[in-house]
């Protein structure tokens, strides 16, 4: 394997590693595996973003962002004191 093939192999695999961490929830771990992978060959992790978002519906959210929304939506007013 030719050292430009194993960045792009190692580029991917921490990309990849990037997006389950994200979805996971784990945001710190996945801002340091993308910048890992950022490191080594940027092309390579703008190619694994977009086959990922190619994957998704263009208004697809991540499953924190969803049920935050949906609760937010069914929040319901406080009630009034009575003091009117």
């Amino acid at each position: 394997m030719s050292e430009s093939t194993r960045r792009r192999s190692d580029a991917r695999r921490l990309a990849e590693q990037a997006l389950r961490a994200q979805a996971a929830g784990h945001d710190a771990a996945a801002e340091r595996l993308f910048a890992e992978a950022q490191q080594i060959d940027p092309d390579t992790v703008a190619a694994v973003l977009q086959e990922h978002d190619a994957g998704h519906e263009p208004d697809a959210r991540d499953q924190r962002t969803f049920t935050r929304d949906r609760l937010d939506q069914h929040t319901e007013p406080p009630l009034s004191s009575g003091d009117g």
